[in-house]
């Protein structure tokens, strides 16, 4: 359009160049793209081991909800209890604490008692034997009072090590505490945020087939250039596209969501699952219905 333009004195050089270099940059956009593409399916190839062509979509009825404030109180009240990171600094504290105590009792007195007990019995009525039965019988009870004075410093060193490193497992428990509940709010945000921006992409989806709409049939008769329409044709994609985009954040977050609270199981997957269908490039994109079914 632009080149039919500038031979009819219509338009300047420049903006052909500015087209030309439009379409380079889509192209280039188009590689990576492809590239990306590549590498999640290599990605996904490492985590299942298997040779899987993607060939599903989200659907674009599936639910989405908002995290109301009581809701998130109730998941940061228990993610202590659920969250691996914090059970294994929990973990990683308490095999300290036993390692205090166990440094400890090397300071202790130690007292051990030893018995022992012998019955023999040979036979013989002889003199020589300890009784005119021929048996003898023995028993002994030792106890030892161990009190240690003196070690090297070995103790010492050992049982100063121990404390240090029960104070670096509380701070990595408390840290660990707070990242995770930090994660967990900001991945609520998202959450919330996509739920917002989802309902507002849909309307703006809307509004901008309704501009193209009008536009071509302007076009057709005359009144509008068709730089016009590919402009508007471009904002409507463009919206499609962020549309889509909001989805699959919403998704990701969703997943993180129930990650961090050790709540990601088989039911949840099998819920994203039911929330997907095939996928058939051939379809020409969908365009999302409004709140209400309106089209």
């Amino acid at each position: 359009q632009l080149e039919r333009s500038f031979s009819l004195g219509n338009v300047a050089k420049t903006d052909i160049f500015e087209a030309q270099a439009d379409l380079e940059t889509i192209m280039a956009r188009l590689v990576t793209q492809q590239k990306n593409f590549k590498i999640s399916k290599r990605q996904l190839y490492e985590i299942s081991l298997l040779e899987a062509k993607p060939n599903h979509d989200i659907k674009l009825d599936a639910p989405i909800e908002n995290i109301d404030a009581a809701t998130a109180s109730e998941w940061l009240e228990v993610i202590e209890n659920n969250n691996y990171d914090i059970l294994i600094a929990q973990k990683d504290l308490e095999n300290s604490k036993n390692s205090v105590k166990t440094s400890d009792a090397e300071f202790a007195p130690t007292l051990s008692v030893n018995g022992s007990y012998t019955n023999s019995y040979s036979g013989s009525t002889c003199s020589d034997t300890d009784s005119l039965t021929g048996k003898s019988e023995n028993q002994s009870i030792t106890l030892n009072l161990s009190l240690p004075i003196f070690t090297g410093g070995k103790n010492l060193y050992t049982s100063k090590k121990a404390r240090t490193d029960k104070y670096i497992a509380e701070v990595d428990l408390r840290r660990t505490i707070n990242s995770t509940k930090a994660d967990l709010d900001e991945i609520i945000y998202n959450i919330n945020s996509n739920v917002e921006s989802i309902k507002i992409l849909k309307k703006t989806i809307h509004s901008n087939q309704q501009s193209y709409k009008s536009l071509k049939r302007s076009y057709e008769i005359g009144m509008r250039s068709l730089t016009d329409v590919l402009d508007a044709e471009k904002e409507l994609f463009n919206s499609i596209r962020d549309y889509y985009d909001k989805r699959y954040d919403y998704l990701t977050s969703f997943i993180d969501f129930h990650r961090i609270n050790g709540s990601l199981n088989i039911n949840i997957i099998e819920e994203l699952h039911n929330n997907m269908h095939v996928f058939n490039s051939e379809l020409p994109l969908k365009i999302p219905e409004l709140d209400g079914g309106k089209k």
